[in-house]
């Protein structure tokens, strides 16, 4: 039996479908650049996989009504119908009742998801009409539940390439909202849910493309927050705008190990690097905090690492890499890697990565050699 075939039929037993969600977002990557290539007993079990997870998606889904789980559910859904076109596409015997199958799912999907298809429809066409982000707006405010509120700030955000191309009136009508929205959500304080905090980060972060002074007032409010994933992106539609910053904003973002990279290049890009503080504007602790914002994902360690340190810098592919090791108790690592020196890099061209590398798979008698067992068999 071949390890792709085993492995879905290990799939059809796991009730973890987050995980699972993961797992199929990697091998239909891997079948689609060709790094796995499976054969006609690899296709069955991935069609036999596929059908019977979306016929259980055809019972769940009705009975989920909480809005945030069920867009969970379709986002399994989604890596269903990725490797149901693979399968489609490398000529496999698909029936009449898969894809009616497929097709009962995308329905009962698409009623679900009445906001974002209107924002995607509105967008269709290039420019909406006001009536058009009237009837949005409106949807939206006939929620009480605050994912689904969330929903239009993210759906524009994904649309961002098109706003600037919205009549005056129609900004207005959003600048109006986000104003209402940010001051409703910040008049929280301490006692926002996460919800909400995620809601108020992409409204400060989608506003610049809209804003008037009313969204203005919002952002400097956001700001008094004083929460860093709110005030980076409050901060950087306020520069987008042509705006002042405080100093003491700065200097919060400066040191804050996630933010400081961020800020710091945002602040470069509206030519405004001097009011970066100087010991923080370093080649090593730009790189660090690089390191550990890709480290805080929540596909990563979904946290900051415990410890990290700077082994040292090697030149690769052009660009200087700066290596680092750390360590994580993480719920995302098995228990062979946690509390062991991993292997994570940064470098100046953007590449951060890590593969949760051990360390002591890489030690040689010097450090120097040891960054040059890294750069060989890692930065390939």
């Amino acid at each position: 039996m071949s390890e792709i075939k085993s492995l879905f039929d290990e799939l059809k037993s796991s009730n973890e479908r987050e995980e699972t969600t993961k797992l199929l977002s990697v091998l239909t990557a891997a079948f689609a650049q060709g790094s796995a290539k499976p054969d006609s007993e690899d296709l069955s079990a991935i069609d036999s996989f596929v059908k019977e997870e979306l016929e259980k998606l055809i019972t769940v889904i009705p009975d989920t009504t909480d809005p945030e789980k069920a867009d969970e559910l379709f986002g399994y859904a989604d890596k269903l119908m990725g490797l149901f076109t693979f399968v489609n596409s490398q000529n496999f015997d698909v029936s009449e009742s898969e894809f009616k199958i497929v097709e009962t799912v995308v329905g009962m999907i698409n009623n679900r998801r009445v906001l974002e298809n209107a924002v995607d429809k509105a967008f269709e066409s290039g420019s909406p009409s006001d009536s058009q982000i009237s009837d949005i707006i409106e949807l939206v405010k006939s929620s009480d539940d605050e994912y689904q509120r969330g929903k239009l700030f993210a759906g524009l955000l994904y649309h961002k390439d098109k706003l600037g191309d919205l009549s005056a009136s129609a900004k207005a009508l959003l600048a109006r909202y986000a104003a209402e929205e940010m001051e409703r959500l910040i008049k929280a304080g301490d006692g926002m849910t996460d919800k909400q905090i995620d809601s108020l980060e992409i409204a400060a972060d989608v506003c610049k493309y809209f804003a008037d002074d009313g969204v203005i007032n919002a952002l400097h409010r956001a700001l008094a927050l004083k929460r860093s994933n709110i005030a980076f992106y409050a901060a950087e539609s306020l520069l987008h705008c042509g705006k002042a910053l405080e100093n003491d904003i700065v200097e919060m973002l400066a040191r804050d190990n996630e933010y400081a990279s961020l800020a710091y290049k945002a602040l470069c890009r509206y030519g405004k690097q001097s009011m970066f503080p100087p010991e923080c504007a370093t080649p090593e602790y730009l790189a660090k905090s690089d390191m550990i914002r890709w480290l805080v994902y929540p596909t990563e360690l979904g946290k900051e690492p415990d410890a990290i340190e700077l082994m040292g810098t090697t030149k690769a592919h052009g660009s200087i890499y700066s290596i680092f090791k750390y360590k994580s108790d993480s719920a995302n690592l098995g228990d062979e890697l946690k509390n062991k020196w991993l292997i994570g890099w940064s470098s100046e061209a953007g590449d951060t990565f890590s593969n949760f590398d051990l360390l002591e798979c890489f030690e040689c008698k010097t450090e120097k050699k040891t960054l040059k067992l890294i750069k060989k068999r890692l930065l390939k």
